[in-house]
């Protein structure tokens, strides 16, 4: 029996949620739209591919029993020819196949099939890829689909964000592939999603299918390990799924309905008893011993994507391997989870302070949606006498801190305006209030961009007055959550106010690393030492005073940190661990 490694032999579990409310019955049918990838153009693990291609074909057939599943094939052979491969199974019986003969799978086939695809609500959207991955720069997950051409790779997180754009009742990213990261696993969002109970059954997936809502995703990706696979079982960790967390051994509760999470507990326990059970050979024993590559256990985090407190201090519980981090929020704005993972930082067509345009990565962090508003502001000013506009010190700004006010009132009719005429020290002293902090120069642009990737404006190329407030087209600042969000859920990442950002400013790019860089010191020393720091400060986003060119999301400014004005205002961001 021979062993291969072509696989990761840890599962990753990631659950985020757009809700925990129960499933009610919709007129129109529901169904299944399945892209299976298969990649068996490397010998090497071909016959665990297809092993895998077998079982997940098999268990889509069982699902069609309870609804119409569209099942689309991508699949490389061997000889570097592919095909794809549309069959619908409806009640038990497989439609008539289409076939198109062409050159290896490639990765732009897989983002064509999701930007054409037009689920119903209800539906369900399911990709699930097995085949070679690996985690390039700054640990990021590729899928790859010829290892021969080093361009030839889909990035993961992208191809995940894309899939929850789909307006569909449970998107599912499931995928058998390598990953040997360099460092800990990243937070990622963990939660059981929500489920109805039904009278006892047998077909399982349609419970998990069908009566389940949010994104799910699913990985046999592990830091530092090998992924493995046997010609016989398949790869270990998709064997685990189909064959045991899909069945009636995962209702461990025994209430005649499946849950994802019972699927992942089962998953888990049957991928560490393969693994035992498998028959290496002696050269690849050793490897793992070498490498320390002789377990198989996943990791989870409990990880809201969005916090909204509804007016009132929140309370956030963040499980790491069961061990809770409890953190509180006083302000009463909700907050997009941002994603971790690369993004191209700068531009190579603006000012020489932007260039060059390089690749970053930045950990997962929550961002405010929208900017800080004069009616959250009078909160803490309230709470927080020393930053009144009477009795501010006179090194925390610079004559016109909240000159707009009326002592200590905001303008009438501009409670949900955004907050301007404050300095880098008062945006610091509320972000600290609030339980936050002020964003990192590039969690801004990574937040501003919204995962387009070399776009001039959050939205595109082409500057839109309908889009964002600049140029005075407007002549004032705008309430708050005036023009459409970003692809994060963001507001007026462009215009409106300038935001300030924790770094210092300076032309640094060449000279900052690539992994979470910040100018001049970390997050936490500037936090300790704000009050004392006097070197000019990042601002972000242009503003409804300032020219297009300033409100592209790659244009940075500066003002000292004592510096108001009309049109500078600030948002908060969170550190997703403490």
């Amino acid at each position: 029996m021979k062993t291969k490694h072509g696989y990761t032999s840890l599962i990753l579990l990631m659950l985020t949620l757009s809700g925990l409310c129960g499933i009610t019955a919709t007129a129109e049918a529901q169904d299944v739209h399945a892209l299976l990838i298969i990649l068996g153009n490397d010998r090497e693990i071909r016959d665990s591919v297809e092993k895998n291609e077998d079982m997940m074909v098999k268990m889509l057939k069982q699902l069609s029993d309870d609804c119409t599943v569209k099942m689309t094939l991508m699949k490389s052979e061997s000889t570097f020819k592919g095909s794809i491969t549309k069959t619908t199974f409806s009640n038990g019986i497989g439609g008539t196949p289409q076939t198109n003969r062409q050159d290896i799978i490639r990765p732009k086939q897989v983002e064509n099939w999701l930007a054409n695809l037009r689920p119903k609500s209800q539906d369900t959207v399911l990709i699930y890829y097995t085949g070679h991955g690996e985690i390039g720069s700054f640990d990021t997950h590729y899928l790859l689909f010829d290892p021969s051409v080093s361009t030839d790779t889909l990035d993961r997180e992208k191809l995940s964000q894309r899939l929850k754009q789909k307006p569909a009742r449970l998107r599912m990213l499931i995928t058998d592939t390598c990953s040997s990261p360099s460092r800990d696993l990243p937070e990622s969002a963990f939660r059981a999603l929500a489920g109805v109970r039904q009278r006892k059954r047998q077909n399982y997936p349609s419970d998990l299918f069908l009566k389940h809502e949010g994104f799910l995703d699913i990985t046999a990706a592990s830091p530092g390990q090998f992924a493995i696979a046997h010609d016989d079982l398949g790869g270990l960790f998709t064997s685990a799924l189909l064959s045991r967390g899909f069945t009636a051994a995962a209702d461990t509760n025994n209430d005649d309905f499946l849950s994802w999470q019972e699927t992942f507990n089962k998953t888990k326990t049957r991928t560490r008893e393969l693994y035992s059970l498998a028959d290496f050979d002696a050269k690849f024993a050793a490897d793992l011993r070498e490498n320390r590559q002789t377990t198989q256990e996943p990791i989870a985090y409990t990880l809201p994507t969005r916090i909204d407190s509804g007016g009132e201090p929140v309370t956030i519980t963040i499980e790491e391997d069961s061990e809770p981090v409890t953190i509180t929020i006083v302000d009463n704005v909700e907050m997009a989870l941002i994603p971790a993972g690369e993004f191209q930082m700068g531009s190579n067509h603006g000012k020489s302070d932007e260039k060059p345009a390089h690749t970053v990565y930045v950990d997962a962090f929550y961002m405010d949606v929208r900017e800080v508003t004069n009616a959250q502001y009078k909160k803490f000013v309230d709470t927080n006498p020393l930053w009144r506009k009477d009795r501010i010190a006179d090194r925390f700004h610079n004559g016109r801190y909240l000159e707009h006010w009326n002592g200590n009132d905001y303008p009438s009719g501009k409670a949900n305006h955004p907050v301007v005429y404050v300095s880098w020290y008062a945006a610091m002293a509320y972000a600290e209030w609030a339980g936050k902090r002020l964003p990192t120069e590039a969690e801004w642009e990574k937040a501003a961009r919204g995962g387009l990737s070399g776009k001039k404006y959050p939205w595109g190329d082409t500057i839109d007055a309908s889009k964002a407030n600049y140029d005075w087209n407007v002549g004032d600042t705008k309430p708050v959550r005036s023009y459409a969000a970003n692809d994060y859920g963001l507001y007026d990442m462009a215009g409106n106010v300038s935001e300030w950002c924790l770094d210092a400013y300076r032309d640094f790019y060449e000279r900052l690393p690539r992994r979470n860089p910040l100018n001049r010191g970390s997050i936490q020393s500037i936090k300790d030492k704000y009050t004392n720091i006097k070197d000019s400060r990042v601002l972000r986003g242009g503003s409804w005073s300032l020219y297009a060119t300033h409100v592209r999301v790659a244009s940075r400014h500066y003002a000292t940190p004592a510096g108001t004005s009309r049109s500078i205002g600030f948002r908060c961001a969170r550190t997703v661990k403490p």
